[in-house]
């Protein structure tokens, strides 16, 4: 009996234990699909989204607001890139990779690592900024055998401006700066050239 009484009694103590535990952080998961930008951290995961199902260009357009610019990194312009793009130029290079049709991209992988505890803006907010956002793009060129590795962060200035249909919240990215981050490694690593995002823009 009174083994039975201590087995009940460490069993209790385990399920206990196990209850009062502290919840485990949470975890970004990479968007699975694409859903309506009602706030900037959908917005941003639809663009990762685009990135991993390069076929839909069209959707990826829905994304950039009209005063769009892209700022290149400090690096990048000192190594002989321009300052900004406009939304015209970003269009131009993301369609040339996603529709295989100019870059000739054979595969394209991008995480974006968007705070997990990230909350989005009050109602009445119309501007939001998610800054440092780090990043991990590969894009690889099948035609030359080489895969360009992107990983950085960026920072990203959303603007909200709803649906004239439907009044539904609608959030734009507006602005989006790449930034370099000097510990990482660059240059050709075998098949592999590790460049920034900015780079990639160029190509």
């Amino acid at each position: 009996m009174g083994r039975i009484l201590l087995l009940v009694l460490i069993v209790f103590m385990f399920i206990l234990g196990v209850a009062c535990s502290p919840a485990s952080p949470d975890v970004y998961e990479r968007p699975t699909d694409w859903y309506s930008p009602i706030n900037p951290k959908i917005a941003l995961q639809n663009l990762e989204w685009c990135y991993d199902n390069a076929a839909y260009y069209d959707k990826y357009e829905t994304l950039i607001h009209d005063d769009f610019i892209f700022y290149f990194s400090e690096h990048d312009r000192d190594n002989g890139l321009p300052a900004t793009y406009s939304k015209v130029e970003e269009l131009q290079f993301t369609q040339a990779l996603f529709e295989n049709n100019g870059i000739g991209a054979e595969n394209i992988d991008l995480t974006l690592s968007i705070p997990a505890d990230y909350l989005p803006p009050a109602d009445d907010e119309a501007i939001d900024k998610i800054s440092h956002v780090p990043y991990d793009l590969s894009v690889t060129l099948d035609h030359i055998q080489v895969t360009y590795h992107a990983q950085h962060t960026a920072s990203f200035e959303l603007t909200r401006q709803d649906d004239a249909d439907t009044d539904e919240a609608r959030w734009w990215i507006s602005k989006w700066w790449d930034e370099y981050n000097d510990s990482r490694s660059s240059g050709y690593l075998g098949a592999v050239e590790e460049v920034t995002w900015g780079q990639i823009k160029a190509l």
